[in-house]
């Protein structure tokens, strides 16, 4: 799991520094609407998730970079499951192009290349530099995408893609690990407001054509419901 690495971002030219800041920013606010964090907290989170890409080879010449994104159809047992799935998690050159309207610093300096599942992978990824993806074809993956520096897998894990001894050395693997947690603290605080308000007897009541008056005081400091 050691092949592959989640670096420092450059320090040596401050351009290349807000170069691949931005191009990580950019991913991030396509997908989970990463601009909701401070200046401060995405700088750090990107910095912590990104390097080495000036030794990769990313930033030594000024052709345009190139990013591969492969969307997936739904499918039942793969992801998305669903066409509500298909619809939220899909990538699109407007996404793109809203987002990098933002980052003047890369808006010049890229091309992405929107894809559906592998029916183009192979060809595009011959000369792709970045990978966005939930799931991709790992067999024979460095002779398929020689030029290939970066994957960012979308899911907030990487189960999809283990075990990762398709890796290579300077290859960069990020996800978008943290993601769920402010859902996640909405659906807790959703759940103990519904239990303060008798939600689920309220329900229950209404399924047995009951219709009795619950009441609740403000759930305060209450450490018990």
């Amino acid at each position: 799991m050691d092949k592959g690495k989640v670096l420092r971002v450059p320090k040596k030219n401050i351009n290349d520094r807000k170069f691949i800041k931005s191009i990580g920013s950019a991913v991030m606010k396509m997908q989970f609407d990463a601009e909701k964090m401070s200046i401060k907290d995405r700088d750090n989170h990107i910095i912590n998730k990104l390097s080495n890409m000036e030794k990769g080879g990313i930033l030594k010449n000024n052709k345009k970079i190139k990013i591969h994104v492969k969307n997936n159809h739904w499918a039942p047992g793969i992801f998305p499951t669903d066409a509500e799935g298909e619809k939220n998690f899909t990538i699109t050159k407007v996404d793109f192009e809203k987002t990098l309207e933002k980052e003047p610093e890369i808006k010049d300096k890229i091309e992405v290349f929107i894809d559906w599942d592998e029916e183009n992978f192979s060809s595009s990824m011959s000369n792709s530099d970045i990978l966005v993806a939930w799931n991709f074809p790992t067999s024979n993956l460095k002779k398929i995408a020689p030029n290939l520096k970066w994957i960012h897998c979308i899911a907030a894990g990487i189960k999809p893609l283990l075990p990762l001894d398709w890796m290579y050395e300077n290859l960069v693997l990020t996800n978008n690990s943290g993601v769920h947690s402010k859902k996640a603290g909405e659906y807790g605080l959703m759940s103990v407001l519904m239990l303060q308000n008798y939600m689920p007897k309220i329900i229950t009541n209404k399924k047995n054509k009951k219709f009795v008056s619950l009441f609740s005081n403000p759930i305060g400091e209450k450490q018990l419901l």
